[in-house]
């Protein structure tokens, strides 16, 4: 599976791996150091999975992990993940995983699959969409209908219900969450693409019954919808960068 390496010379000390793959996008490399410069200038690298279901390719590439095989874009990124941890000499506890929106998704789909940082140790996300079989099946929401072309219609069809069950997020989970993985979301109260909601319901679960419940965090912003401000995106990113910085350096106290 292709992806994209960015970095500084030398080793770096981490990796963020960022991942969207869907509704034919293209990955946002172009803009590695307006969103991401805090991370590059402390040496850790930027890896951009380029997915299926994603446009980096072409259309067909887009289709192959549509609907009935959305699990593909997630096997992709498995396979990204550990081919950049045998490129860049980084293990777990110095990778973390990041996607926003429909990026949710795969990102929520590998912590529910490696629940105790056999692969990554930490996850950020911004308004996730992990509830995905639970809102695909909601047609009163405002943009299901519309999306069944890109996730299923698990109303209709068993074998596209199957597929959302097999991948979403906060069904996967077992009931210990996932102990080993340090995880952050970002989400507005405003939102009306990815309710808050579903963030709150996945952290809930992710902390299962484990003691490790302060590893799981959810901000949230009274005022900001599915795209934040852009006066208040730099102060919201600068602060979560700050924690994953501090996360990987084995400085972040969680108490």
């Amino acid at each position: 599976m292709p992806y994209i390496v960015i970095k500084q010379k030398g080793k770096p000390k981490a990796q963020l791996v960022y991942v969207y793959g869907a509704y034919g996008l293209s990955t946002p490399i172009g803009w590695p150091y307006q969103n991401w410069y805090p991370l590059l200038k402390r040496g850790w690298a930027l890896v951009f999975a380029l997915v299926r279901g994603g446009g980096d390719i072409d259309a067909a590439w887009a289709e192959m992990a549509r609907r009935n095989n959305r699990h593909k874009s997630i096997e992709d990124f498995e396979s990204i993940i550990r081919s950049s941890q045998k490129l860049l000499k980084l293990g777990p506890e110095q990778t973390v995983i990041y996607g926003r929106s429909a990026g949710g998704l795969p990102v929520g789909a590998i912590v529910s699959k490696f629940p105790n940082g056999q692969l990554v140790g930490a996850a950020f996300t911004e308004v996730p969409f992990v509830d995905i079989l639970r809102t695909s099946s909601n047609p009163d929401l405002p943009l299901t209908i519309g999306e069944f072309d890109e996730f299923g219609n698990p109303i209709d069809n068993i074998l596209q219900f199957k597929e959302l069950l097999s991948v979403s997020p906060v069904n996967t989970l077992s009931e210990n969450g996932a102990p080993g993985v340090f995880v952050m979301s970002h989400v507005g109260l405003l939102d009306k693409q990815v309710f808050a909601y579903e963030s709150f319901k996945w952290i809930h679960k992710l902390r299962g019954n484990s003691t490790e419940a302060n590893k799981k965090y959810v901000t949230f912003e009274r005022k900001e919808a599915h795209q934040y401000r852009p006066q208040k995106m730099p102060r919201f990113r600068a602060t979560d960068l700050a924690i994953l910085d501090a996360w990987v350096d084995g400085k972040l106290n969680m108490r």
